[in-house]
């Protein structure tokens, strides 16, 4: 008698589908492990406030949680969209996921003519009181960036980024990172040493643009716009890619250096 009445009291707990929880069912009412927050649905649960951070780099993506928010999940259950990006240890309390642009599963697409690079956090089932949940947790992230970037003359990719918590949108937009190589001839093989800053008079530069990391397959980039400026005499040349001729500068583009 007793068992039968209590089966009726919990039978939506034990209706395949853990009641509609995201995370614990009892009693027909779900709640949340530490670290996450019930929504106002109240059924699913979200990474509470500053428990988990995404970095956006012009170089890639992190993402950064606390243990507390996968206290029950084997480490191997953390990750990414693609599993071959596993979270590792930051410190004794939280994990780190890294991603570049042309792994992990990201996607790259185009939102309101700038680009989106979005991924996921996975977070497998987790066994909590010896009861393994069905549902495992997915939360996506988004980082945006200009499909402008700039390079400059100091021949380095200026380092950005952009912390902001995993249930928010980014903040601000990145642009990826560029470098200009120097080299020593137009075949663009041997790289010139350039640690002074300095050339001499008359002599010829070879400097190519290329992303400091690779990009996705999916996009390309092209050099439409060169600016050349000289401190001492407060003079700058913008050159576009149909040169115009000015004195004591002789300045293509060789379209070859173009990198499929």
């Amino acid at each position: 008698m007793f068992l039968s009445i209590a089966s009726c009291f919990d039978a939506s707990c034990f209706d395949g589908n853990n009641g509609g929880c995201s995370h614990i069912c009892a009693g027909s009412v779900c709640s949340c492990p530490p670290c996450w927050t019930l929504n106002v649905d109240g059924k699913t649960c979200s990474i509470s406030a500053g428990k988990a951070f995404v970095t956006c780099k012009n170089d890639g993506v992190e993402v950064v949680i606390d243990k507390c928010v996968a206290s029950d999940v084997e480490q191997s259950m953390i990750h990414l969209r693609s599993s071959t990006c596993g979270a590792i240890e930051e410190s004794d309390s939280k994990w780190k996921i890294s991603a570049g642009f042309s792994d992990c599963g990201t996607e790259v697409s185009f939102v309101d003519n700038k680009l989106a690079v979005e991924n996921q956090l996975m977070i497998g089932s987790a066994i909590i009181d010896g009861f393994r949940l069905k549902n495992k947790h997915e939360i996506g992230f988004t980082c945006k960036y200009n499909n402008v970037a700039t390079v400059s003359k100091s021949f380095n990719a200026a380092a950005e980024s952009v912390v902001f918590d995993i249930n928010d949108e980014a903040p601000a937009e990145l642009s990826f990172g560029f470098i200009l190589q120097p080299y020593e001839s137009d075949d663009y093989i041997t790289v010139a040493d350039m640690s002074t800053g300095t050339a001499l008079i008359g002599s010829s530069l070879y400097l190519r643009v290329s992303p400091e990391n690779e990009l996705p397959e999916s996009l390309e980039f092209s050099v439409h716009k060169c600016s050349v400026e000289d401190e001492e005499i407060d003079t700058k040349i913008t050159i576009l890619d149909s040169c115009p001729l000015f004195p004591g500068l002789n300045f293509r583009f060789k379209n070859e250096q173009s990198v499929g």
